[in-house]
C-alpha cells in the first residue's frame, strides 16, 4: 500500500478511537446529569430538573451517535485494506503470469 493510503487509514482508525472515547465521556456526563436531575426533583426545583433532563437526553443521543460512527469507520478501513491487498495481490499475480508467457 502507498504511504498516503496508510496515513489515511491510520487517521480513520484514530478517529474511530476518538469517537469511542467521546462516547464514554458522554455516557459519564449523562450519569452526572441524571444524578443532578434526581437532586433537583428532591429539592422541588422543577425548572432545574427540566434543564438537567434535557441535558441527560442530549447526552444519551450523543452516546448513540458516537457509538454508531466508529463501527462504520472501522468497516470502511477493513474494506479499504482488503481491496488494497486484493489489488496488490492481483497485480503481482498478473506480473508473475505474464513473465512466464
Amino acid at each position: 500500500m502507498s504511504k498516503s493510503l496508510d496515513k489515511h487509514l491510520f487517521n480513520l482508525k484514530f478517529a474511530a478511537k476518538q469517537l469511542d472515547r467521546n462516547a464514554k465521556k458522554c455516557d459519564k456526563e449523562e450519569k452526572v446529569e441524571k444524578s443532578k436531575l434526581k437532586k433537583a426533583i428532591q429539592k422541588g426545583n422543577m425548572d432545574g430538573a427540566r434543564i438537567h433532563a434535557e441535558n441527560s437526553i442530549r447526552q444519551k443521543n450523543q452516546v448513540s451517535t458516537y457509538n454508531d460512527f466508529p463501527m462504520i469507520l472501522m468497516m470502511i478501513v477493513c474494506l479499504l485494506e482488503y481491496y488494497c491487498f486484493y489489488c496488490c495481490y492481483c497485480y503481482y499475480f498478473i506480473i508473475s503470469v505474464t513473465s512466464y508467457v
